[in-house]
């Protein structure tokens, strides 16, 4: 199928890209990880049963020579936070059995992107490190790790165009939302912002982020909005605070890419 619905909202959208990221900012129950994989999930606008997005980040490769485009399949299970399996209603929804092979593209087979897969493994302080300058906030080994385990899920290694030049940027933009409460502030313009806008957080003598409320809110960030033209690339970057459905943007700012940003701090090593 080639549109979707979200939560509480009656609208039909087309599947792209950009549609999924401005409408659910990446965050749970859109990004969820079932069974080790990272799905990207909405609701199927014709029966109200979960779907699945395929080829939003990773080409859906089904054999060497064939690739599906991006679109929506069902997911015959239940979602939680999001929408339950009705099998009645499936069987009798429009986009059931949706002449799936159409979709098909021929174009070259995609193997293991072994080279960022070894960048990685290889230099992972170095890669920590340039995250943590990208996102303005210290990032932890611990976090870290927890993010690598992210993008792994998300099997970011596949994702067309990924190179050694953006890997930290890319890395970040393959994630889903992620919370930042505890990280070091190392940013002056973020720092500002949230000391200007945040009504749930604020950044302690310290640095760190703190909540300054006894509920249960959160503090995230996002990667979107990928663009490229010619020889330059930029990403929207996005602080957001929330609480319960009250969303607050705290920050944003398209970054540029640098593309010698990781290189340089792994040459010569």
């Amino acid at each position: 199928m080639d549109s979707f619905k979200i939560l509480n909202d009656n609208r039909i959208y087309k599947i792209t890209r950009d549609n999924f990221e401005k409408l659910t900012d990446k965050k749970h129950p859109y990004c969820q990880e079932i069974r080790k994989r990272m799905r990207y999930l909405a609701i199927c606008p014709a029966c109200g049963n979960p779907i699945n997005f395929i080829g939003l980040y990773v080409k859906d490769q089904t054999d060497r020579k064939r690739i599906r485009a991006l679109h929506g399949r069902h997911f015959t299970e239940n979602v939680p936070q999001l929408a339950d399996f009705d099998e009645y209603e499936y069987k009798d929804c429009p986009f059931h059995n949706d002449k799936a092979g159409k979709l098909y593209t021929d174009i070259p087979g995609q193997k293991k992107n072994n080279e960022i897969v070894r960048l990685i493994k290889t230099y992972p302080e170095e890669l920590r490190e340039c995250i943590s300058k990208i996102l303005g906030f210290h990032i932890s080994q611990n976090k870290f790790e927890k993010l690598l385990t992210s993008f792994v899920s998300s099997k970011g290694y596949y994702f067309e165009g990924i190179t050694k030049f953006n890997l930290p940027y890319y890395f970040l933009y393959l994630l889903p939302n992620q919370k930042l409460f505890k990280c070091k502030v190392l940013d002056n313009d973020i720092e500002q912002a949230i000391d200007r806008k945040c009504k749930y957080f604020e950044v302690s003598k310290e640095k760190r982020l703190e909540k300054k409320v006894n509920e249960y809110v959160e503090f995230e960030f996002i990667l979107v909005e990928h663009i490229k033209k010619d020889e330059s690339e930029s990403i929207n970057y996005k602080l957001i605070e929330r609480k319960k459905e009250i969303r607050n943007l705290i920050f944003e700012n398209r970054l540029e890419i640098n593309h010698y940003l990781f290189v340089d701090m792994i040459s010569g090593k």
